[in-house]
């Protein structure tokens, strides 16, 4: 659940920040029909997300590094042409022709933007479940409740940032967009470059391939600290409002017309407050929630078997509590090779494997709410199929069950142990 409220949160959040304040930038200057350039923007986008997102989990040949260089590519010149129509020399020439022309860049932009950001977060339910369980399982629907409450967050901090940035003046509406912008852009000029260089589109040989390289580690080793100045100057300007509206300075000719000033800046002062406490909360996401869901996982201690000749005997007593229990084996090179035994729901027999799988590694499993989970990928297994091949279960390993024991012999944990080195 945690997971995928982070990740929704991460990869949205500059996405929303943006669309927000270009809602509000579209409504002050350019009224309905720029504030519904973007509404059919934002539709477009999520529509071609959502195609996109789908060839991307279907279509094995679908290359999508390639439509982010395109994407990206027609982004930057949009952005371009838009800032010569808006603040540029051809503002006072184009006039009317020139706002309409607006209008359709910043749907465009505001299209690319979300066409370019929302695939990923949109194919995060396809990775829920990888072990063959109901989607109506416990797990399944944790995980989908956190990915909706990943979408409910930045669609409020876009809706927040909209209504407080609509009470700015004009004059701070714009430093506003133009320092969101910015930040926005240079959060993306990582990801392109990184494309160009995977791409070869800047060659091996080139004398600035180097250069280039070190632009975009820096950039990326640093992505998040783009989200954490677009949240800070969001804040800032929410303060500024709070402020600005604390005190009636406006003129008014009788005491109905100052409830309604009043009326108006209580309004912006609660969606300054507003605004500044979902602010925090992306930041929670962004932090807390991240620590709380890559905390590191224990696995509880080895239990002690008995050694008798080649082989090692657990008890059925040991291990009929329906609980998982971890074994160890220590190899004649040294190595200790982790088995794991555990009791099947409404039945006499169990299931017994390596502590790793073929996918994940030796990572382990542990025991979480009286289901076996993956420490890397956190899948549930089924514990039916423990014993069994596919997916993300216990490596098989031969062993037999005689007179009350589990018996499994040495040499197929020694067999195994490359698994564990």
């Amino acid at each position: 659940m945690l997971k995928y409220l982070y990740l929704v949160t991460e990869n949205l959040i500059l996405a929303a920040i943006i669309t927000g304040v270009l809602f509000s930038f579209m409504k002050m200057f350019y009224g309905r029909k720029g504030r519904n350039s973007q509404f059919i923007g934002c539709g477009v986008g999520l529509i071609a997300a959502g195609v996109m997102s789908y060839l991307k989990n279907t279509t094995k040949k679908f290359d999508m590094s390639l439509w982010n260089l395109r994407t990206l590519t027609v982004f930057f010149i949009g952005f371009v042409i838009f800032i010569i129509f808006t603040i540029g020399p051809l503002r006072k020439v184009t006039k009317k022709p020139g706002e309409y022309i607006s209008m359709v860049l910043v749907g465009l932009l505001t299209a690319l933007i979300w066409f370019y950001s929302l695939p990923d977060a949109i194919a995060y339910p396809t990775n829920f479940d990888v072990s063959d369980n109901s989607i109506f399982s416990t797990d399944f629907i944790y995980r989908f409740i956190g990915w909706v409450l990943g979408f409910l967050c930045v669609i409020v901090i876009a809706l927040a940032i909209y209504r407080m940035a609509t009470r700015l003046s004009k004059v701070l509406n714009v430093i506003f967009m133009r320092i969101s912008y910015g930040i926005f852009i240079a959060s993306l000029i990582g990801s392109f470059l990184n494309i160009l260089l995977t791409r070869r589109i800047i060659p091996f040989k080139s004398p600035i391939r180097h250069d280039v390289f070190e632009v975009v580690k820096v950039l990326q080793n640093n992505s998040d600290w783009f989200i954490y100045a677009a949240i800070a100057i969001t804040v800032v300007f929410g303060v500024i409002l709070f402020i600005k509206n604390t005190k009636v300075t406006q003129e008014y000719d009788n005491p109905a017309q100052l409830r309604k000033i009043r009326a108006g800046m209580r309004s912006s002062r609660r969606w300054a407050a507003a605004l500044t406490v979902f602010m925090i909360i992306g930041i929670l996401n962004l932090t807390v929630v991240y620590a709380l869901d890559n905390q590191e996982i224990q696995l509880s201690p080895a239990e002690e078997c008995e050694l008798r000749g080649d082989s090692l005997y657990i008890s059925f007593e040991q291990v009929e509590d329906e609980h998982l229990h971890r074994f160890i084996y220590k190899t004649p090179n040294n190595i200790e090779v982790r088995f794991i035994i555990i009791k099947k729901p409404n039945s006499r027999s169990y299931g017994v494997g390596l502590d790793a799988c073929d996918i994940c590694g030796e990572t382990g499993y542990y025991e979480r709410d009286g289901q076996v989970v993956c420490k890397l990928c956190d899948v549930v297994m089924n514990i039916n199929t423990i014993g069994f091949k596919g997916g993300c279960n216990p490596i098989i390993i031969d062993y037999s069950v005689k007179d009350g024991y589990i018996i499994v012999p040495t040499s197929t944990l020694i067999e195994n142990e490359s698994k564990f080195k």
